[in-house]
């Protein structure tokens, strides 16, 4: 039977049919599979404990049981690390991940502000068992024989952001209370005086909250401070301290470890760090199966559900949106085959 004039479009639909599913099928099936290989990777500290199962401490670094604050030097230098290395590069194309840390820190020097502390950093580091030199190295790097004090070490592969309280010219250093991104160097690529939004900042007064956030595929880096208030807590101003063009790429390996490092001269200063976040477009080691099948790096994290960490615990986490867009998508493949059918 023909069917009624006027209504071409009941033939045109239906012969169609097959090849809009077998369309949409295919377009469905790349977005979940794009998607499932998508992860992230966070942990948190909301303050830290005497378990330092999640922490690799170097040199002077300890967990202090008065406060539970990470304390980085008593009178020398000393270096705390994330246990387990993670992913800075995405497996297929070795492009910079992106992502974002946090933490509050306190400089304490006591009644003398002038106590020779040196400084705390933020550093992204290859190996979790190396210790920079003290003082005006701030723990992060060595002095290479027969090299300048501010000469680039390229197989260092150290990125860090340098909260620094002391003038040191051989790192041609602007001031006593800056904040500096270096990269294989303490001679920072960028530096500016300490300040949140347009107030200053004394690194050495109290506690500060800071925030550093990468953009993988901008490839730039920002970081924000804003000091604790009585009455505002820690206000994040709209405009970061420091934003600099910075491709990691070249700089980091696919895995590296992240952490705090910090020195004193002769003095007896406290670097200490209260709390931690952070989390990449990535995983860590652990989680994505290990280093070339090697399982002995780093023991496994522990996996947990709540989202506040009990007595300082750190909560490390994988998150893989794209399995529950698989399941929502093999939800409505099976409607409409059914509905086609």
């Amino acid at each position: 039977m023909q069917p009624p004039l006027g209504q071409p479009w009941l033939v045109s639909h239906c012969n169609s049919a097959p090849l809009v599913m077998v369309q949409l099928i295919t377009t469905l099936t790349l977005c979940c599979c794009a998607l499932g290989q998508r992860s992230s990777f966070n942990f948190q500290f909301v303050q830290f404990s005497q378990d330092r199962s999640n922490l690799t401490l170097l040199g002077d670094a300890s967990v202090a049981q008065n406060d539970l604050a990470l304390e980085l030097t008593i009178n020398a230098s000393g270096r705390a690390l994330y246990r387990n290395p993670i992913r800075f590069k995405t497996p297929s194309t070795l492009a910079s991940v992106s992502f974002m840390t946090t933490f509050i820190f306190s400089i304490e020097t006591g009644i003398n502000k002038d106590n020779e502390g040196e400084g705390l950093a933020f550093l992204i580091v290859p190996d979790n068992v190396t210790m920079g030199s003290g003082g005006a190295w701030m723990g992060l790097l060595s002095p290479a024989a027969g090299t300048s004090f501010a000469a680039p070490n390229t197989e260092a592969k150290m990125v860090a952001v340098e909260f620094d309280v002391q003038q040191d010219v051989e790192f041609w250093d602007i001031s006593n209370n800056h904040v500096g991104v270096n990269v294989n160097t303490l001679n920072s690529v960028v530096a500016r005086e300490a300040a949140s939004g347009s107030q200053g900042v004394s690194l050495v007064e109290g506690h500060v909250k800071t925030w550093i956030e990468y953009d993988g595929e901008g490839r730039k880096m920002q970081v924000t401070l804003a000091p604790y208030s009585p009455t505002g807590g820690y206000q994040k101003p709209d405009v970061p301290l420091l934003a600099v063009d910075l491709d990691l790429s070249g700089i980091v390996n696919e895995y590296m470890y992240v952490g705090f490092s910090a020195a004193t001269r002769s003095g007896t200063a406290q670097h200490k760090v209260w709390s931690w976040t952070f989390e990449s477009s990535a995983g860590s080691i652990r989680e994505a199966g290990g280093l070339n099948g090697y399982e002995g790096l780093a023991p496994t994290p522990s996996h947990v559900d709540s989202s506040q960490p009990e007595n300082g615990s750190a909560n490390s986490r994988i998150r893989q949106p794209g399995l529950g867009f698989a399941s929502w998508t093999a939800t409505m493949l099976y409607v409409l085959l059914m509905a086609a059918g």
